[in-house]
């Protein structure tokens, strides 16, 4: 086989599997003034008698899908209307809304914790204190007796 080069024509294997595909079965070569140098039939039979104008909108068959790449584009112009990106913004909002909300609880939290805490180690401490004066075998002096009475009443209140 020798193609227009005049040159022998060495991927006929390749031909044969893919010349019924879908895309080569509508792309002939077409001359400047859009006239078809060959037909390609439905079932893919090439009739070389025939040199008709070929209307590529007007005929579903010979339309050829959209290529990847201009898939691609068609998505990444959907993705950035201006809807999405407003819906977007309002989503975004709300989020950190929601977190200074969260981080505000949190922090309430670790004061309410600090507090209890506090008021835990203060009453080991007065219990402590408490004990230190129980176990004195001495006598008392009148601030020691106070203190000793007074930390005995917080404690049963």
């Amino acid at each position: 086989m020798i193609n227009d080069h005049n040159k022998k024509f060495t991927l006929e294997h390749a031909w044969r599997d893919l010349r019924y595909d879908q895309k080569w079965c509508a792309s002939t070569s077409t001359k400047g003034s859009g006239v078809k140098r060959t037909w390609v039939c439905e079932n893919g039979f090439v009739d070389p008698s025939s040199s008709q104008p070929v209307d590529f909108e007007a005929e579903p068959m010979m339309t050829r899908p959209p290529g990847v790449k201009a898939a691609k584009r068609k998505a990444k112009k959907n993705i950035n209307t201006k809807a999405d990106v407003e819906g977007d913004l309002k989503a975004l909002l709300e989020f950190q809304m929601q977190e200074v909300e969260r981080m505000y609880e949190m922090k309430q939290n670790d004061f309410a914790l600090k507090e209890m805490e506090f008021a835990m180690k203060e009453k080991d401490h007065k219990h402590v204190m408490l004990q230190n004066l129980i176990a004195k075998k001495d006598s008392f002096t009148e601030s020691e007796k106070a203190l000793k009475e007074k930390l005995i009443d917080d404690m049963l209140s």
